[in-house]
């Protein structure tokens, strides 16, 4: 375990005063704006099971929606009784991304010294793309409290084997897989601990409980696999909407803004997270005796490749979101060279700077780097089907026909249709579609609107020009999750 070499000081805030304040800080910002959006439609594909009355609806759901297990949309289903609005819909994700900064401390305090957990637990308050799942209608919030509470829960049953502690790891990691499948991951960091760290006089009866208990969790992830975790039937270009595989895992880690920003401010702490953790990575590797926060960075290079080799098996594309579990072990890295760097400018024979004095002028630093990023998140376009919805219903007229491009997204433009007071007419108007269905020549006798993803391809924007298409609605912000609307009149 690795700690600080700076003189103990008494604090002017108790460690659990100022955890407390970094857990209220990141509930604040996942409460901002929480229902300001409208679905996007993976968050849709949730919301329909959810709002509907019966259980089973939801069972079923889950049984199509590709590598979804039950007991996060249970979990929803039970709020959705109360109201099924936007916001109160998503509180279940601010509940669990809340709650994983109290377990990734707790993880982070096993690995680290306190103050190391404390600047982790900030980072991890504060990240963007943190906040951004922990207000989504999706599993992936969940799934990072249960994957940082189990490796908690494993390091303890390693650094102190006794049976209650296997079992309680055992268990809270089964019921993490039946909220997503990616908790079962955890056995990975078990092995490197177990079989790369230094060895203590307690591994060797550690690394049989292991293998029984993950035994025992590959049974629980088999028996998940095989009664739910849908598995889409197409095959998709693995790196499908990202510009490369670097840049995927840059966005997955906070290390560049998932919404693309030409300003140059909203980078800066992606940037300062990325030096920090190069910086702790490579300290952390070369200290001797090997640690287990060392060894924690190859544990993440497998779940990454190994991630990354089932999604090319399954042919299903990959996306910063199966990765995010993984963010705050690469946050872990950070704090650890923060630290370091307080006690070197504490230790610094010219200069000598107190660590009060950095540790303060560091925590400045990040937090004002933390607000052009967290503004350019909540300023970001996340697809406004509420208000694409309320353009067509405004604009539409009998017998014209609505194309949604790719066809999936036509159920989302259906609910806000409907939600808007639009008639069956109007309903009946929409049609899924593909590129392919403009090639052909589609309903040239009818006023046509068209919604697809935003930015466009060149050869697509050069096919509506030709067709005769007007833009009737751009995003000033666009995203991966933009659209817009064109008009061609007959």
């Amino acid at each position: 375990m690795i700690h600080s070499t700076s003189p103990i000081r008494t604090p002017q805030l108790s460690a659990r005063a100022v955890l407390i304040l970094i857990v209220l800080l990141g509930l604040a910002l996942r409460l901002y704006q929480l229902g300001v959006d409208s679905y996007w439609i993976d968050e849709f594909g949730t919301a329909n099971a959810l709002i509907n009355p019966d259980p089973r609806v939801v069972i079923d759901t889950v049984r199509h929606h590709v590598m979804a297990m039950p007991l996060d949309y249970l979990f929803g289903w039970v709020v959705a009784r109360l109201d099924t609005s936007e916001g109160t819909l998503r509180l279940t994700s601010v509940m669990w991304g809340t709650l994983t900064i109290l377990s990734g401390y707790a993880l982070f305090s096993r690995l680290a010294s306190r103050r190391v957990a404390m600047w982790a637990a900030l980072l991890l308050a504060l990240s963007p793309i943190q906040v951004q799942y922990s207000q989504e209608l999706r599993f992936y919030a969940s799934l990072g409290f249960f994957y940082l509470l189990s490796s908690a829960l494993l390091l303890r049953a390693i650094e102190e084997p006794t049976p209650r502690r296997w079992v309680l790891y055992t268990l809270i990691n089964a019921i993490g897989i039946f909220f997503h499948v990616y908790a079962v991951l955890v056995a990975i960091n078990g092995a490197v601990w177990l079989w790369l760290a230094r060895a203590e006089p307690f591994v060797p009866l550690s690394r049989k409980y292991w293998i029984r208990a993950t035994c025992v969790l590959l049974l629980v992830f088999l028996s998940g696999l095989l009664s739910f975790a849908g598995v889409y039937p197409y095959h998709i270009p693995l790196l499908l909407g990202e510009s490369s595989f670097l840049a995927m895992l840059g966005t997955a880690f906070g290390w560049v803004p998932f919404y693309t920003s030409l300003p140059l401010l909203p980078w800066i702490w992606g940037a300062l997270c990325l030096v920090f953790a190069a910086a702790g990575i490579l300290s952390s590797i070369f200290t001797r005796p090997r640690s287990r926060l060392a060894v924690l960075f190859y544990a993440v290079i497998a779940q990454v490749a190994l991630i990354t080799g089932m999604n090319v098996l399954k042919y299903y594309f990959l996306a910063p979101r199966q990765l995010i579990f993984l963010m705050p072990l690469l946050l872990l890295f950070t704090a650890y060279a923060i630290e370091q760097l307080i006690v070197k400018a504490e230790n610094w024979k010219p200069f000598r700077i107190s660590a009060n004095l950095s540790q303060t002028a560091l925590v400045t630093i990040f937090c004002l780097a933390s607000i052009p990023a967290l503004l350019n998140y909540y300023q970001g376009d996340k697809g406004k089907t509420l208000e694409i919805s309320r353009i067509l219903t405004t604009a539409w007229r009998p017998g014209a026909t609505i194309l949604v491009l790719p066809d999936f997204d036509q159920p989302v433009y259906l609910y806000y249709t409907k939600s808007l007071g639009g008639g069956q007419a109007l309903l009946d108007s929409f049609y899924g579609a593909d590129w392919s269905d403009l090639n052909q020549g589609i309903h040239p006798d009818e006023d046509l609107y068209l919604v697809a993803p935003y930015p466009i391809q060149q050869d697509h924007a050069d096919l509506l020009d030709h067709l005769g298409f007007q833009v009737v609605y751009t995003p000033d912000n666009p995203s991966r999750y933009s659209r817009g609307v064109w008009l061609r009149t007959k």
